[in-house]
């Protein structure tokens, strides 16, 4: 089985799999730890969501920032078989891998087209607007 663990600063892994949860329904077998905001140590977090990960599944981490300080904690996990760490995530990014079929099988092709779809999914939607103005005052 595939699990998908979310993982930030602050409130945004919670918030991301809640809207998951709205768009895709309650059964996703998605895990967030929202690192800082209580008196658990953000290992012991990691620890409790790991111990929800079976061996032959395959784990997909996403975190908020490249270089922050969730991230680097999930490092050490690159070593367990069938894992892939994704930092930056944002929501297009995270549908397209909720809704990837369980039954095939992830590889990095598959993650990059993810990483090309979920750039894509964000719009400086001024200059779109401005664009559609431009184009509808022509004709």
């Amino acid at each position: 089985m595939r699990k998908i663990l979310l993982i930030s600063h602050g409130l945004l892994a919670q918030g991301m799999q809640q809207t998951l949860s709205f768009f895709l329904g309650e059964t996703l077998p998605v895990r967030a730890i929202s690192a800082y905001l209580e008196d658990q140590r953000l290992q012991d977090q990691i620890d409790q969501a790991m111990a929800w990960v079976q061996p032959e599944d395959e784990l997909l981490i996403f975190s908020d920032l490249n270089e922050g300080s969730v991230n680097q904690q999930m490092l050490p996990y690159l070593s367990r078989p069938q894992t892939y760490l994704i930092a930056g995530m944002n929501l297009p990014l995270l549908l397209k891998a909720t809704s990837f079929p369980q039954q095939e099988r992830l590889d990095e092709q598959r993650i990059h087209e993810w990483l090309r779809q979920g750039q894509q999914g964000m719009v400086y939607v001024n200059e779109v607007f401005r664009q559609i103005q431009m184009s509808e005052e022509d004709e």
